[in-house]
């Protein structure tokens, strides 16, 4: 196995963290958009494993839900019981659903320059989808699958984000942010929900950050002129809502 990750300098190892909506996948035999990956088909194949609404079958529903608490119960008895800080993009859509799971869930939501998250997008498309492929997939269903997806994260979430907010469930941190004063945006999001141990906690990201020093992050080609104006056009709610320039 490669030592770092196809589509960027990130480690890869067995004992590192990962989706955990890869298990899930894989537990409940591809009722998962991640299957989209594998078997590139129309959008509307997969969209209803996104949130899991009314538009998704109830079977389909309870079995995703049930492969994911699975999971969710092995990794908490694996860890002691110690709270699970779970990281898949996909959740961005499963508000409803995980309030509904867990009640006293609270939520990070990282936001991104609508141009870098298309930049970035289209080279973990180009760099590593095609360790995944098991049918040959036009380009154009690959940037329909880009598109798409971020339309219906961003969708589901809005769709909730004014309860969260008002219940102060939600901290919404800014990518750019986050990369420039790591330790001062944790320790905004431990005050924001009250945890304990916010020292410790930025002793450990510094610990962290060290073993980064040598870490170099990709450097994206500019988007060209119809890209940009594609990314504009179909993620232009996007750009007002958290405050980027179009």
């Amino acid at each position: 196995m490669d030592r770092t990750r196809p589509m960027d300098n990130m480690s890869l190892d067995f004992d590192l963290p990962q989706e955990d909506e890869i298990a899930t996948n894989v537990l409940s035999a591809g009722t998962s958009p991640y299957l989209q990956i594998a078997i590139m088909k129309p959008f509307a194949v997969f969209k209803p494993y996104f949130g899991f609404g009314s538009d998704c079958a109830p079977e389909d529903r309870e079995r995703w839900k049930s492969s994911f608490l699975h999971f969710m119960r092995k990794v908490t008895l694996r860890h002691g019981h110690k709270p699970l800080l779970i990281k898949s993009p996909v959740h961005t859509a499963r508000v409803a659903l995980l309030s509904d799971l867990f009640p006293e869930a609270t939520f990070i939501y990282c936001h991104r320059n609508p141009y870098e998250v298309f930049q970035s997008s289209a080279n973990m498309a180009r760099k590593y989808y095609p360790y995944c492929y098991l049918n040959r997939p036009k380009e154009e269903d690959v940037l329909n699958f880009i598109v798409d997806q971020y339309v219906e994260l961003y969708d589901l979430y809005v769709r909730e984000r004014a309860s969260l907010l008002g219940r102060g469930k939600v901290v919404e941190v800014a990518f750019l942010d986050l990369d420039e004063s790591p330790v001062e945006v944790v320790a905004g999001i431990y005050h924001h929900f009250g945890w304990d141990c916010a020292d410790q906690a930025a002793v450990r990201v510094r610990q962290y950050l060290g073993s980064l020093k040598d870490f170099k992050k990709n450097a994206h080609e500019p988007l060209d002129g119809a890209s940009a104006a594609l990314v504009r056009e179909k993620w232009r709610e996007s750009f007002k809502t958290f405050g980027y320039k179009l």
